[in-house]
């Protein structure tokens, strides 16, 4: 008899135990959400405080930064381990800054990679493979069928020179003759014979062979010819080997003259600075006039030449008069003379008396001294100077005055004179020049 059970036992059914495919699935994705949210409410959790889960357990995901696990948030703790001294000395190398030397050795460069070499590199590399590499040309059973060398007629040819020249030629006979089958570079066919660049790259007229430039890789590839081909080749083109030779020479001869034609000119340009540097010297040599600074004194300018045998002051410039002239004094005076007789006195102020008288003409003419064109003087000669004494009672140590004026300046001739005086007042000598003066109105090449 069965035990009642409270509440009753409900009969078994086959249906409600099977759950259908989409009910399945949806148990499936609750169940999925429902742990997903779990998660995440543990986490918002952990984030505030490292309080433990339901379990009693803390949370895989959170790692409190007061701790000391070493998976705990923050910089590393942790000192770098020593190097062992036992393993002595080493060297760091960038593997990345080494570059290929082809010889067996790594070399670093410092410089940056340029793809530009790179890449002339590859492409010239890749214009030897294309030009040298062919297929070998098969070896038959026959020997009748193979190739023979055109000298000693054996079939050991050289497939290289096959292959690039279009020679059948072996190994020994190239040995034998190098006057034939050696090679020619390009620069050695331009200079020898005389060929140009425009006929060395006609693959049908003259067959060369291309090599890695053994300067730098990333040069031109080097163009390598066979003498008896290069030959045949000038001979046809210049007639024959003497009409070459005579070509050689005349275009040696043309080389020399043109050599010593531009020494010449340089020997030339060397000769004409020398002249300059040594008429540069005499002209720093000669006695310049310095001028000490202006000074006044007694309202009246003043200004000393201090290198000079005679020593000037100005004393009244551009005083204008009556019918256009201007009239112009200095003082003058000669430097560290002893007390001379007259007769010495006198000969002394006949040179005193040629300073300045002409260049009072050109002052009243407006003239500069120094420059360039209508405002410029271009000349002044002295035509005729005369002197007459009045006094021998003076002394040319002592300050004279000079003064000067210029009636009559025109037509590149002009007429000045002067009177000299002592610091009493007393006439020394009267003066009278007439002079050339012109004013640089012509051309550069105009003659006198």
């Amino acid at each position: 008899m069965d035990r009642p059970t409270t509440p009753p036992p409900q009969p078994a059914s086959n249906s409600s135990l099977q759950l259908t495919p989409e009910a399945t699935r949806l148990v499936e994705l609750n169940r999925l959400r429902a742990k997903a949210a779990r998660r995440q409410q543990e986490e918002e959790a952990a984030g505030t405080s490292a309080v433990p889960n339901s379990n009693n357990k803390r949370p895989i995901t959170v790692v409190p930064a007061t701790s000391n696990s070493p998976t705990a948030p923050g910089p590393s703790k942790a000192k770098p381990l020593n190097r062992d001294s036992r393993l002595g000395t080493y060297f760091e190398y960038d593997l990345s800054k080494m570059v290929n030397s082809r010889g067996g050795f790594l070399v670093e460069d410092d410089k940056e990679v340029d793809e530009e070499l790179i890449r002339r590199e590859k492409q010239r590399e890749q214009e030897r493979i294309e030009k040298n590499m062919k297929l070998d040309a098969p070896i038959y059973l026959d020997p009748s069928l193979n190739p023979h060398c055109r000298e000693c007629d054996s079939i050991g040819i050289d497939h290289l020179f096959r292959k690039n020249f279009g020679c059948l030629v072996c190994k020994a006979c190239q040995n034998q003759y190098p006057e034939k089958y050696s090679l020619l570079t390009k620069t050695e066919c331009k200079q020898d014979y005389l060929l140009t660049d425009s006929e060395l790259r006609d693959e049908s007229a003259l067959p060369h062979m291309l090599k890695a430039n053994p300067h730098k890789s990333t040069y031109a590839n080097m163009m390598l010819y066979v003498r008896y081909q290069v030959e045949e080749f000038a001979w046809k083109k210049w007639g024959s080997p003497e009409a070459l030779d005579a070509e050689y020479e005349k275009r040696t001869s043309e080389k020399s003259k043109k050599k010593n034609r531009k020494f010449e000119e340089s020997l030339k340009d060397l000769r004409r600075r020398t002249k300059e540097s040594v008429w540069q010297k005499r002209e720093d040599e000669r006695h310049k006039h310095v001028f000490g600074p202006s000074t006044t004194n007694r309202g009246v300018a003043e200004q000393e030449r201090t290198r000079s045998p005679i020593a000037v002051k100005v004393a009244l410039e551009n005083d204008s008069l009556a019918g256009g002239a201007t009239r112009h004094m200095y003082w003058l005076k000669a430097r560290d003379i002893p007390k001379y007789e007259p007769h010495y006195q006198k000969c002394i102020l006949a040179y005193m008396s040629d300073l300045y008288l002409l260049g009072a003409a050109r002052r009243t003419l407006g003239l500069k001294r120094f420059g360039k064109g209508p405002q410029a003087v271009s000349m002044t000669s002295t035509i005729d100077h005369t002197i007459a004494f009045y006094d021998d009672a003076f002394d040319c140590g002592d300050w004279l005055l000079y003064v000067m004026v210029s009636p009559r300046a025109a037509s590149g001739r002009a007429i000045v004179y002067g009177q000299i005086y002592t610091q009493g007042g007393s006439l020394v000598a009267v003066t009278t020049q007439e002079g050339v003066v012109r004013a640089d109105i012509r051309g550069p090449d105009a003659k006198l």
